[in-house]
């Protein structure tokens, strides 16, 4: 059907329906066709409309083709017109009807423009879209380079390509710090050459991105979306152009990739997950007034404006597995005391259900331009079944005031030498907090530019304040072009901060500054915003068992001293934390003190500096490493012997005869006196971190990583024998195996969660216990107790007032779920032993 003609049927139903026009034969038939196919049609229309204002430029494209029709092409729009004015009329006359469609979803201006794909964004749903016609794959020195997909519309062009076969010592052959990769390009069979856009969102719209291609293996294999401008429809083939690939530096894996694949019209059928907009209410609900137009059965809508904020929810992506919201927090620079600041923190909501309980959300990475005056931000649900509406809020906001600049003067003498130092102690009144100028200092330069430097140290009676220092005439660099100075808080006490001011010379005589401050500064809401989900089948989902420790009560933990229970004890060993304000000889030495004591604190004692301690299971040996390779050290007689073998994290066998361990690439498996080490076979895998011993001596428990984080892997050592046991997600791949080789504990993703969440299952997966809510600070080291009954997991506090947190072991019975905390390790314990 043509436009004009649904424009026609459109007007004819609607005067029918509200009784102001006049039927012909069929005009019973027609009154009868209902609601929605009304509301259908509206919605239609009104997205061409909304199609038009959002891209222009095609609307003046399709006009210039069309100058012998300018009148019907106004007369047109303005149907249109009518259509959207109309169509929240008729949506408050069917009530009846919206509840059998799902509130929101009539409104679907953009589903008729635009669809979402997981791993791509919004596209184009209308004729012209164009797909990857098949995979095209290239392999080269073990190296494989598979384009996965490509999306054309008339809006740009995307493809989404895989790497394989990386190796990690090729992504470090030239250093940790890169430079890696080079520009990816599009050759068109004419010769031209299209290069990477600028991340912009789709048309200027912040578009949120899905991950849904994965390498087969971990870094340094990747997954890359590349978008390029659009291409002409009667390109249907196109080459991609990989000089270097991403993660590698020059000459460190094969390059040159020239990929050709084609084109070809999207199947009719293409699933395209569909995208609800919200229509934005004329009044946004605020702290005295509510809002004018509803979501569900509150007065909340999906905008609340609040002491100068609006939070904004603009549009929700519907996937197989859950909801995308994104939306907006916008300001003015009136919102802030001062006139002058910005939004220092991240929009981080709650997600609620209609009877208050908290819904999990996930962040979403965002493609978007940031305003000054605005954050796009966008999260997702792992479930789509919910009972009633939905509500998003805020109740702070964390935000930065920039005050304004004071002067100061220095007089540094007529001949400053490096290293001399002038103590100041001034006070300086920003916005009734004192800032004190403490001292300057004359230093070499961090930056070759530049010959010398003064830096200023400050303190503040609150944390979080920054300062940038000025010369009132500052001087140009020795050489080239390099930066000034400025400030921020110090690595212990964050009420100390520092300012820098960069001299092609050395400067003397007197000096004015000028000390430009910003303070942080906490905004109250709450911001409380609505959407209510479509009502989709099924049971509501249970929720989620509790952990084991919850933040709560670990918090109470913290504020005891609990004495152990009757037969626990033993020995530990710690790695004392770098940042215990201890004596420390000079210089210091580059690995931390290893300390031996009793679980309960008492008998404590530094036996040698040293990293990756493990005790021998009887209790009488320790091996580490240092920068000559690993230790024996006799704790009975101190005799500390150098094995000829490097490694990182060992395991000792239950039968203490053997050693697991690896050293990059590969996983390895020596006699406990360090003779022969033998390579364990693990394919193409070099991440490979040890896990444990089974009881047999024989079968080894080690991860490996993939493009999906983690695999726990069984092998037995005689056989050659491995199993797959289950995939998990933390930055480090360990875990530890209990005695009895019958549970495995570790750190694992939580949906929603900041942290990791610390779990126990048996081997295979099942059984799965989370132990301690991912919301505790938890370090990766866990070790179980000789019964199989304990996990100690080592915690870190960071609410006391002291500059170094308390890092507090906590005991653990996941089967009872009973705690205790242990005192002030100090640092990490790594072993326990009877």
């Amino acid at each position: 059907m043509t436009e004009e003609r649904e424009i026609a049927q459109f007007n004819r139903m609607l005067d029918i329906t509200l009784g102001i026009g006049v039927g012909g034969e069929n005009a019973h038939d027609e009154q009868n066709l209902g609601s929605r196919e009304l509301l259908e049609t509206a919605a239609m229309l009104a997205a061409a409309d909304f199609q038009d204002e959002l891209r222009p430029a095609q609307v003046l494209k399709r006009q210039h083709g069309r100058k012998a029709r300018a009148t019907s092409i106004g007369r047109g729009l303005m149907h249109r017109r009518r259509a959207a004015f109309v169509l929240m009329a008729v949506l408050a006359l069917m009530v009846i009807t919206l509840l059998a469609i799902g509130p929101e979803r009539a409104l679907a201006a953009l589903r008729g423009l635009l669809g979402y794909i997981p791993g791509i964004g919004f596209v184009d749903n209308e004729a012209g879209l164009r797909v990857l016609a098949e995979p095209v794959s290239q392999t080269g020195a073990g190296v494989t380079v598979t384009i996965e997909e490509v999306i054309a519309d008339s809006q740009r062009t995307v493809v989404v390509y895989t790497a394989d076969g990386l190796s990690v010592a090729a992504a470090n052959s030239r250093g940790e710090g890169g430079p890696f990769g080079s520009t990816q390009s599009l050759r068109l069979p004419d010769g031209t050459i299209l290069e990477v856009v600028q991340a912009s969102g789709y048309g200027g719209i912040p578009e949120p991105l899905i991950d849904a291609f994965r390498p087969e293996g971990g870094w340094p294999n990747y997954a890359s979306r590349l978008v390029y401008p659009p291409v002409d429809a009667d390109v249907d083939e196109l080459t991609l152009i990989i000089p270097i690939l991403e993660t590698m530096p020059a000459g460190a894996a094969p390059e040159n990739w020239e990929l050709t694949f084609r084109l070809r019209a999207a199947p009719a059928d293409m699933a395209l997950a569909p995208i609800t907009v919200l229509a934005q209410p004329s009044q946004p609900a605020s702290a005295s007034s509510p809002a004018t137009r509803e979501t569900g059965t509150s007065g909340l809508s999906n905008v609340a404006t609040r002491n100068g904020f609006t939070f904004r929810l603009d549009n929700v992506v519907e996937l197989e597995d859950g909801f995308v919201l994104t939306g907006s927090l916008d300001w003015e620079d009136s919102a802030f005391p001062t006139g002058d600041g910005m939004v220092s923190g991240a929009v981080i909501p709650t997600l609620t259900d209609a009877g208050g309980q908290v819904i999990p959300i996930e962040e979403v990475r965002l493609d978007a331009l940031y305003g000054d005056h605005q954050m796009p931000w966008s999260y997702r649900t792992h479930r789509k079944i919910f009972s009633g509406r939905l509500v998003l809020s805020l109740s702070t906001i964390d935000t930065t005031l920039f005050l304004p600049a004071a002067g100061f003067e220095v007089d540094l003498g007529p001949d400053p030498q490096i290293g001399q130092s002038w103590e100041i102690h001034r006070d300086f009144d920003f916005a009734g907090q004192t800032v004190r100028l403490v001292s300057l200092r004359m230093r070499e330069s961090p930056d070759s530019c530049w010959e010398s430097a003064l830096e200023f140290t400050f303190t503040s009676d609150e944390a979080g304040f920054s300062a940038l220092v000025e010369d009132a005439a500052p001087q140009a660099p020795a050489q080239g072009i390099c930066g000034g100075g400025g400030g921020g808080g110090g690595p212990v006490d964050p009420t100390v901060f520092y300012g820098l001011v960069t001299y092609s010379d050395i400067p003397s005589g007197l000096h004015r500054f000028s000390i430009s401050a910003s303070v942080p500064h906490l905004v109250d809401g709450p911001w409380e915003i609505a959407w209510q989900p479509p009502l989709i089948p099924g049971p509501t989902p249970t929720p989620e068992p509790e952990a084991c420790l919850t933040l709560e009560r670990w918090r109470q933990l913290m504020e005891r001293s609990d004495p152990l229970p009757a037969g626990v004890g033993g020995r530990i060993v710690v790695s004392l934390d770098a940042g215990v304000p201890t004596p420390m000889a000079e210089p210091a030495p580059s690995f931390p003190e290893i300390q031996i004591g009793n679980l309960d604190g008492s008998d404590r004692r530094t036996v040698v500096h040293g990293g990756w301690p493990a005790l021998s299971p009887d209790g009488t040996r320790l091996l580490y490493t240092d920068e000559r390779g690993f230790h024996l050290l006799d704790l009975s007689t101190g005799q500390d012997s150098l094995l000829s073998v490097d490694g990182h994290a060992p395991i000792w066998s239950p039968d203490g005869s053997q050693i697991l361990y690896t050293s990059f690439p590969g996983l390895y498996v020596m006699q406990s006196d360090g003779f022969e080490a033998q390579q364990i076979d693990v394919d193409s895998a070099e991440i490979t971190p040890p896990v444990g011993w089974l009881p047999d001596n024989q079968t080894i428990i080690y991860s490996r990583m993939t493009g999906e984080g983690f695999t726990f892997m069984m092998r037995n050592l005689q056989t050659g024998g491995e199993e797959e046991l289950f995939t998990f997600v933390n930055k480090w791949g360990f875990g530890t195996v209990s005695p009895d080789g019958q549970w495995i504990a570790f750190l694992d993703r939580v949906f929603g969660a900041q942290g990791y969440g610390v779990f126990v299952s048996r081997l295979d997966g099942s059984e799965r216990t989370l132990v301690a809510a991912p919301e505790i600070p938890v370090s990766f080291r866990i070790v179980w107790s000789e019964d199989n009954r304990w996990v100690l997991m080592n915690t870190i506090d960071y609410r006391q007032p002291e500059l170094v947190p308390r890092q507090r072991p906590v005991l653990i019975d996941p089967s009872t779920c009973r705690a205790i905390a242990l005192p002030d390790a100090h640092g990490d314990v790594e072993g326990w032993v009877r």
